[in-house]
């Protein structure tokens, strides 16, 4: 799948988890929160379809295949793992709930890998790649998750994933500065609205 249209998909868990926390957890978000997750969501789909957005989304609806399939599974594993940590952190620290988390991902990932472990090459073995994985394991998973856990356990699930909707507003400051990337007026519309979505969400009264 192209990244824009993952980038669709992914934009959907801070819906299904408000979605879930009403459902499973009997939790009423009111008005105002699912004004700011819809309006979030919308200003992701902006960004990531530069504007087209009917084209876009008409595409991954009408073209649904395997990889569709598979991203799909991974936001319904997503709120899951959101919403089992809301429970799970009554109990466990933010670090102590990431430690248990990984040391599972890692044994269940750890099946699939050892498939690969064949394919290796030396000349895969390179600093970039070692520093790729070191910044991923520890800045973009282990810390990150712990700030997460430490958001849902502070402010609940369905404010903290609303959070995950600012990535790909980060991601296109970031290409734009690292990358040289060209910034449209579509991505930063849809960043204000974005950002709007998250305070709305947030400021919200219970």
């Amino acid at each position: 799948m192209p990244a824009g249209k993952t980038a669709l998909l992914v934009a959907m868990s801070p819906i299904l988890t408000g979605i879930s926390v009403s459902i499973i957890l009997k939790e009423r978000l009111g008005i105002y929160r699912w004004t700011g997750l819809i309006l979030a969501f919308i200003g992701v789909i902006t960004i990531v379809t530069k504007g087209d957005v009917l084209h876009e989304t008409s595409s991954v609806i009408h073209a649904f295949g395997w990889g569709e399939f598979f991203m799909m599974t991974a936001v319904v594993s997503w709120v899951a793992y959101t919403l089992i940590s809301r429970f799970a952190l009554r109990g466990l620290s933010p670090i102590a709930a990431t430690t248990y988390s990984s040391l599972f991902g890692a044994t269940v990932l750890g099946v699939g890998a050892a498939f690969e472990f064949p394919q290796l090459t030396t000349e895969m073995v390179t600093w970039k790649n070692a520093g790729a994985i070191l910044y991923l394991g520890s800045f973009g998973s282990a810390l990150a998750f712990i700030w997460f856990s430490e958001g849902v356990k502070r402010i609940g699930p369905a404010r903290t994933v609303v959070f995950t909707n600012l990535v790909p507003v980060f991601g296109v400051l970031l290409g734009y500065l690292v990358l040289a990337e060209p910034i449209l007026i579509s991505m930063v519309v849809g960043g204000a609205i974005v950002i709007t979505g998250v305070a709305v969400t947030n400021q919200a009264k219970k």
